[in-house]
């Protein structure tokens, strides 16, 4: 895959913003980026973005969240708490392998992961 067929299909899923920090990222990042791009079943990110906007509908309004789906904010961090986010990741996810316990990694290219 390379970048024009990534911004093609983020664009078709309604999630141009996964390149915003494109440029930022050194040849490593944006290659790892581009297979997780690849990766993705974006059918049935499609469906999951259709079962909680129809969900949405029918809950009750006390119980609703305000306005559409959006990406969250970015919050950059400086080194020392990316250096800290990971090492916690790291200690997280060696704990559940040692236990057995289920566990679910976000891997963010900025981390350095």
């Amino acid at each position: 895959m390379n970048l024009s067929e990534a911004q093609q299909i983020l664009a078709d899923a309604g999630q141009p913003h996964v390149l915003a920090f494109w440029d930022r990222l050194d040849e490593a990042a944006r290659a790892r980026l581009l297979d997780q791009i690849a990766s993705i079943d974006w059918s049935a990110v499609a469906h999951l973005r259709s079962v909680l906007a129809d969900h949405q509908t029918t809950r009750p309004p006390d119980h609703r969240t305000t306005g559409p789906l959006a990406p969250a904010p970015v919050v950059e961090l400086d080194a020392a708490a990316r250096a800290y986010l990971l090492r916690v990741a790291r200690e997280s996810l060696e704990h559940a392998v040692r236990t057995g316990s289920a566990f679910l990694a976000t891997l963010i290219p900025v981390l350095g992961a």
